[in-house]
């Protein structure tokens, strides 16, 4: 798992199926500390949670539990934010 900021979302106007209740966000990981995480690659999460631009959350990195999640082990999916985090 991870921290990252949500910096807005990711519009699709065709998407598979398994993402047809989720909004796709880009994200920026950040420190412990919540400044950026030097030469971090952004990353493309699927949202369980309603999170917002702006907002503090964890994501978790883990293909498998995420496809399960989803109810389809096949999906295309690897990472998805599963909390807003209030206060570290």
């Amino acid at each position: 798992m991870l921290i990252a900021r949500v910096t807005g979302p990711i519009v699709a106007s065709a998407k598979t199926p398994s993402y047809k209740d989720y909004k796709i966000l880009r994200l920026v990981p950040e420190s412990w500390d919540g400044s950026p995480v030097i030469d971090a690659v952004p990353i493309v999460a699927l949202d369980l949670v309603d999170a917002g631009a702006g907002d503090c959350v964890l994501v978790c990195q883990e293909g498998r539990w995420a496809r399960e999640t989803l109810g389809n082990i096949n999906a295309p999916v690897r990472s998805m934010i599963v909390a807003v985090i209030d206060q570290i």
